[in-house]
């Protein structure tokens, strides 16, 4: 049995919210300013959160949620994953394209003279930590959900998300300590866009996990049903996975040979 999607206006909206994104952030480059990077992130969660609401009411209470439906729901979140890991693939490519090529422009080194890199083994490594450890946190939730006990599913929940909030924080403050910018060659601007928008992957993660855990609360999920929950963790495994490579590559590979001059 499959289901018939009516017409909705949130796949329209959400491509507008998103477009006027993009305008604010360009225009938050060059004009500095955040008024049109505001509308345009509104806009996004609204449209987020009005979709997810009419999702949550065809599979929980009209009751489309078929297996043959769950199963499109499954294929086109993986090739979902698939997608966010090429966009990755890509700028970390450029990065080590760079570091490898040690262009004269960046003075035949990587990074670059006069670039002082962030230590892998401080507030990364932490973070990491963190990151990691919350990736175990939401399987323990994941297996309480599975054998019924909602309350061990929510400590385990909270849990991650608290580690979630805290790995954002470090990272906060790492960005803050940092001893070069995004102007600092080529270097730092593929760290910063690395680095940014695996953190804007974390946020997202982190919506998503408050979603479940509000869902799980008001009985939305079942031990033999509760496919919107596994997709959360898939999500925030995947961005664990990603933080693994970022760390490696721009934190412990890319500082390695710091000259110090």
């Amino acid at each position: 049995m499959y289901q018939k999607v009516g017409a909705s206006p949130w796949p329209f909206l959400g491509a507008t919210g998103l477009w006027v994104v993009a305008v604010g952030f360009i225009s938050y480059v060059f004009f500095h300013g955040w008024s049109y990077l505001f509308y345009g992130l509104f806009c996004v969660l609204c449209v987020a959160g009005f979709w997810w609401r009419d999702v949550f009411r065809e599979v929980g209470c009209l009751g489309c949620g078929t297996s043959s439906v769950l199963g499109y729901y499954k294929a086109g979140f993986i090739l979902f994953l698939i997608s966010e890991a090429f966009l990755f693939f890509s700028f970390i490519w450029s990065y080590v394209h760079f570091g490898c090529m040690s262009l004269v422009q960046v003075g035949c080194y990587w990074p670059p003279r006069g670039v002082v890199p962030i230590d892998a083994w401080g507030w990364p490594f932490f973070g990491t930590c963190l990151l990691l450890s919350s990736g175990v946190s939401s399987q323990v939730a994941h297996g309480y959900l599975k054998i019924g006990d909602k309350v061990g599913c929510f400590f385990w929940m909270v849990v991650t998300v608290i580690l979630g909030v805290w790995f954002v924080i470090v990272q906060g403050k790492e960005f803050s300590t940092a001893k070069f910018s995004m102007a600092d060659t080529v270097f730092g601007g593929c760290f910063f866009i690395v680095t940014g928008c695996h953190g804007a992957h974390v946020l997202v993660g982190l919506v998503f996990l408050l979603v479940n855990l509000f869902r799980m609360v008001v009985g939305g999920y079942w031990p033999s049903n509760h496919w919107g929950f596994r997709a959360g963790l898939w999500y925030w495994h995947f961005v664990d996975g990603i933080w693994i490579v970022v760390w490696s590559v721009l934190y412990h590979w890319g500082g390695w040979d710091y000259v110090g001059f």
